[in-house]
């Protein structure tokens, strides 16, 4: 026994001493916590094929609320413990937005722990909501983005704070599938236009379109000037119900909200007429040229006086440098020079010493008159071809420098749509713009993305104006001018072949590289695409809008955010906004509130009522006075009931012209 307890010992001390070897190292000091393991490296998770299908796929199925309300506002939700099963509910958010780290685990934007494997959890949510990865550090970026290129990522955001836009940058600029969102929540910003202007610029910059902003900030007024610069806006909301309806009839793009349900019902209970949260903006398309010279100054200062919210110019470069404002890249259609092929042959002293072709004649004697030719899209049997206003003196082809300094003090956003092939037009633009101190409002469009879509679709990478405007101007709101089929391809055909989420991601892989709209012709032509691409951000603004009809249905159906027309003044008249304040009241009182016209003029006459939202019951009757029966407060809307008219045409086609708009929430104390 002694012997074999000998043994044992001298074999326990040779180990010792093998395993020590010839170290000279210290004692470890016990009051130190142990040294972390250095991990073994491990090869990434397998992702099957279904799985790396499912990242790849635009979703299909996502949820919309029974809602009466043309185009209602996304539903964001930061995600709790129970996302996936949220993502198998038949009333959920549209997007859920997670955290994931640089070993790919996704949890809570609290930290807890939903998924440690990144591809699980997408393709258990991707099917039925779009995810929002937000990314916290330059690890992580790294991490996503390769994961990103790895499985063709798709219809998923990026999200990184005001502060770390970089993140988003680089994953979008890199993956055209991937979508990018700024938080701006934990900025200090104020409704003051220079800070919406940054929010505007830096989310622009940052490959992304869309901005999550603090509720404080996102005021009706805050809401429609960013909007109106091509910004898609989501806003912070707390759970609070007069908070939710706040912010669905402030128009913002969507709802960022920890009670998604609570949304969801709130969109829903507009349910019976047409009902319009959002202003659509007028654009004046080359002003007013359905009594003007188009794209002159006086036609700008016409649509200005007939309400239009944004004035559309086109743009080219003269032979010496100058920017003008002109339409046609000859000079046949409004100055009868045939032998003008190429206006941006002449210089800008030639250019301006052209008259107009003003010949009163019939098309067929004078095809060339501006009375004849002016409006190349206008409505023949519903006005006269004629240009009702011509000052030979005035009316001349204004530099851009003359039309933008026309404008003054006037808050008027300008569209101004680059014309030229030559991308080198960007670098003078920019610096215009900047010495009149104009970027909070002027927005880029233009059809040049250096493809031949009406020939036989090559690329002339030395006419990518829009290649330039992201690489040079990249802060600058830029919408990409389409026509249908000939831009896009059949989306009406793909969806219907391959489903609705395959016809948003081929829109968007047009779009997506250049971080811009789509400015296609006609709200209603790819209707079912835009209204699911909205929520991914995508905002619509369709031209040219010459007949009533047309007008009529995508100004009621079309959710388009804007409707450039000939003819401004077909709005001039239509209620835009029921301004209410909070009010204390007796029962039989006179309800008080302001009913604006798109010219801002204030109406009279109109239909209004209230709609409740808490509290005591308060009504209006006939004649517009208080009915309450008891003392309290109540939370309500006031809301506006019209029948869209134009011009006392006949809109009979329309399934409706019956709609509402309402007012923000009031209190009303009845004593």
């Amino acid at each position: 026994m002694k012997k074999a307890l000998a043994l044992l010992l001298a074999l326990v001390m040779v180990f010792a001493l093998c395993a020590c070897g010839n170290s000279t190292a210290p004692a470890a000091d016990p009051t130190e916590a142990p040294a972390e393991a250095t991990p073994e490296a491990t090869e990434a998770p397998v992702v099957s094929e279904e799985t790396a299908a499912v990242l790849s796929k635009w979703t299909d199925d996502l949820y919309e609320p029974e809602t009466s309300i043309t185009y209602s506002a996304t539903i964001v939700w930061p995600a709790d413990a129970s996302a996936v099963e949220t993502a198998a509910q038949d009333v959920r958010p549209n997007t859920m937005i997670v955290a994931v780290d640089e070993n790919l685990t996704v949890s809570t934007l609290d930290g807890e722990v939903l998924s440690e494997n990144l591809a699980e959890y997408l393709a258990s949510v991707k099917p039925t909501t779009l995810p929002a990865l937000y990314i916290r550090d330059d690890a992580t970026a790294a991490a996503v983005n390769a994961f990103a290129a790895e499985y063709s990522l798709a219809d998923t955001f990026v999200v990184a704070d005001y502060e770390h836009t970089q993140y988003v940058k680089d994953i979008c600029d890199a993956n055209v599938g991937v979508l990018g969102i700024i938080d701006w929540r934990e900025a200090k910003l104020s409704t003051e236009r220079s800070d919406l202007l940054t929010v505007i610029q830096n989310t622009n910059a940052s490959h992304a379109k869309i901005a999550i902003i603090p509720e404080e900030i996102a005021t009706l007024d805050a809401v429609e000037y960013m909007r109106g610069m091509l910004l898609t806006v989501w806003a912070e909301t707390s759970a609070d119900t007069t908070a939710i309806y706040t912010q669905i009839t402030n128009g913002v793009n969507g709802i960022v909200c920890e009670d998604y349900a609570a949304v969801a019902e709130a969109i829903s209970s507009f349910n019976d007429v047409t009902t319009l949260v959002r202003h659509v903006l007028i654009t004046g398309h080359r002003g007013l040229p359905s009594e003007y010279v188009e794209n002159t100054i006086r036609s700008e200062r016409a649509a200005i006086d007939a309400g239009a919210n944004v004035i559309e110019c086109d743009i080219s470069m003269s032979s010496d440098g100058e920017l003008f404002v002109l339409h046609d890249d000859d000079a046949k259609r409004l100055f009868n020079r045939p032998d003008v092929t190429n206006v941006e042959d002449l210089t800008i002293a030639e250019l301006q010493a052209m008259p107009y072709d003003m010949t009163d004649a019939s098309a067929e004697e004078a095809p060339n008159s501006v009375l004849n030719a002016n409006n190349t899209n206008r409505t023949t049997e519903r006005r006269e071809n004629t240009v009702l206003n011509y000052d030979p003196e005035a009316d001349h082809i204004p530099t851009l420098r003359e039309y933008l300094e026309a404008l003054g003090d006037d808050d008027i956003v300008q569209f101004i749509e680059i014309k030229s092939y030559n991308p080198d037009i960007v670098t003078p633009f920019k610096a215009l713009v900047e010495e009149l101190d104009m970027t909070d409002r002027v927005c880029v469009i233009t059809f040049n993305d250096g493809v031949d879509h009406w020939g036989d679709g090559s690329k002339d990478e030395a006419h990518d104006v829009m290649a330039r405007m992201a690489e040079e101007w990249p802060e600058m709101s830029l919408g990409y001018l389409g026509c249908g089929e000939n831009n896009w391809g059949d989306l009406n055909a793909v969806e219907e072949e391959q489903g609705i989420g395959a016809a948003v991601g081929q829109l968007y892989s047009y779009l997506q590289p250049y971080n811009s709209t789509c400015n296609d012709y006609n709200a209603m032509m790819f209707r079912n695409v835009i209204f699911a691409a909205r929520h991914r951000g995508l905002t619509s603004w369709a031209w040219t809008y010459n007949t009533e009809e047309l007008f009529a249905q995508d100004y009621l159906f079309g959710g388009t955010y804007s409707m450039t027309t000939n003819f401004s003044t077909w709005a001039t008249n239509l209620p835009v906004r029921v301004v209410a304040e909070d009010m204390t009241v007796s029962n039989g009182d006179a309800f008080a509130c302001t009913v604006l016209a798109q010219n801002d003029e204030v109406l009279s006459g109109c239909k209004l009522s209230l709609v409740s939202i808490s509290g005591v019951p308060v009504s209006l009757d006939e004649n517009g006075n208080i009915v309450a029966t008891e003392a309290g407060e109540a939370v309500v809307m006031v809301r506006l009931d019209n029948t869209l008219d134009i011009n006392g045409w006949d809109l009979s086609s329309l399934s409706s012209t019956d709609y509402a708009i309402y007012s923000t929430p009031i209190t009303i104390t009845v004593k």
